[in-house]
């Protein structure tokens, strides 16, 4: 069973229509209540469609790309292609990811890459989370709760010699 309800207007100021499912119209009521609430709470019409691969890659294009130099577009897209294109989080919608599934990614990539690394890519996604949040896309940057490897220093037992140490 579903119910149709105007959730919205399109940037031609034609009403949105969305259909919310249930097995009654009791339980297809509170789906539609709580998308009308995080419409009212001033997130864009349609949020809970954005899916992270496909959100991220328009980001790039034409957030991230204009605003950046080209040698910071360059190793932003390294690590892109590299570590996040295909990981577990490309086909998640945005407004499901949580901090656990960041940190769980982010353990992962500690299997194969340096805490540097991973720093490196939280970097990006900070960018990208902030501006989604900024456009109404989600309510809350998962990121924030996302706990970082620390980065291991170099101790003064690890560092080179230089020539006039060298025996």
């Amino acid at each position: 069973m579903g119910i149709l309800s105007t959730v919205g207007k399109d940037a031609d100021g034609k009403p949105v229509r969305k259909q919310f499912y249930g097995t009654s119209k009791k339980e297809a009521e509170p789906k539609r209540d709580e998308y009308l609430a995080n419409i009212k709470q001033g997130l864009a019409v349609n949020y809970d469609k954005a899916v992270f691969k496909v959100a991220l890659k328009s980001w790039f294009e034409n957030v991230l790309r204009p605003s950046v130099s080209i040698s910071t577009y360059s190793k932003y897209m390294t690590d892109y292609k590299l570590r996040i294109a295909d990981c577990d989080l490309s086909n998640m919608r945005l407004t499901d990811i949580r901090a656990i599934n960041v940190q769980a990614y982010y353990n992962s990539l500690l299997e194969t890459c340096s805490a540097k690394t991973v720093h490196a890519v939280h970097k990006l996604l900070s960018r990208f989370f902030i501006y989604c949040s900024k456009a109404d896309i989600i309510i809350k940057n998962p990121l924030l709760a996302v706990d970082l490897p620390k980065i291991e220093r170099l101790s003064e037992t690890n560092k080179a010699l230089s020539d006039s140490n060298i025996e």
